[in-house]
């Protein structure tokens, strides 16, 4: 027998489940609030309660999901360590921090730019891997091209998303993040610089790698050969760096000795 409209029903709808946490900006409020997820109601209104005062919050799934795409609302995660590799994961909070802000370091501000250049990425593969699904051009090279230059503009002036993937790029999100209709943003984060390549390279690596790919897709003038060439100079210096600071302190202990609790 079907529930009558407007009861509970627990169903597991979009990718929220019972219990979450959400960071969420509603409509007529200034502050972002701290939600829990509650239900969801036969009509398809998802339900949520604020944290301390248990103030009731309705939200119909089509809504929620533009929420969610565009960070209007953002998973609260439980952190801890030692996460599998195959486990999704939630939005990084220094994505949601700015990295302008006053009195943090040039090591933190970069983390926090960084972290949003992963977001915006994958929010980007989710856009058109969503159009993909609606409407699928097929898998040749050229009608996957022609299909991201149709929808760019619309991307990239109303969904603020000036990023443009490359065809192989699409199919690839389009047959690992996720299947059609169940699609949220946290299978695109899960994939976004988490490669087994991260066995093989240093995190200082990587970072400059996604960085390098994002200001080629990001700036139309740039030229593939000058983003190679700028991240071959940054991973020079670096490098160069870490042999100055290794040969000062090596010098340092040739020069006083290594003391052990057995030196006299």
């Amino acid at each position: 027998m079907a529930a009558p409209s407007g009861f509970d029903v627990d169903l597991s709808p979009c990718d929220v489940k019972v219990g979450e946490k959400y960071a969420v900006r509603v409509p007529g409020h200034e502050a972002v609030l701290a939600l829990e997820f509650r239900k969801r109601l036969s009509n398809g209104v998802l339900r949520f309660t604020e944290l301390g005062t248990d103030q009731e919050f309705n939200f119909p799934i089509p809504q929620w999901d533009d929420m969610r795409s565009d960070r209007r609302a953002c998973r609260i995660s439980d952190l801890r360590r030692g996460r599998s590799a195959e486990e999704i994961e939630d939005i990084d909070p220094l994505a949601l921090l700015d990295p302008e802000e006053p009195n943090i370091t040039l090591k933190e501000s970069a983390q926090r730019r960084l972290a949003a250049r992963r977001l915006e990425w994958a929010r980007t593969l989710r856009f058109y891997v969503i159009r993909y699904d609606e409407a699928p051009p097929g898998r040749g090279r050229v009608g996957i091209r022609e299909f991201i230059d149709d929808l760019y503009e619309v991307a990239r002036v109303d969904r603020k998303l000036p990023l443009k993937p490359s065809p192989q790029q699409v199919l690839r999100a389009v047959d690992h993040c996720g299947v059609p209709g169940e699609r949220p943003l946290s299978c695109f984060l899960a994939r976004n610089g988490r490669h087994d390549r991260g066995k093989r390279w240093p995190e200082f690596t990587l970072e400059l790698a996604i960085t390098m790919n994002t200001d080629f897709w990001s700036i139309p003038t740039k030229r593939k050969c000058d983003v190679i060439s700028a991240f071959y100079e940054r991973f020079d210096k670096e490098n160069d760096r870490r042999a100055e600071e290794r040969k000062k302190f090596e010098e340092s202990v040739f020069r006083h000795g290594i003391r052990t609790p057995f030196s006299g």
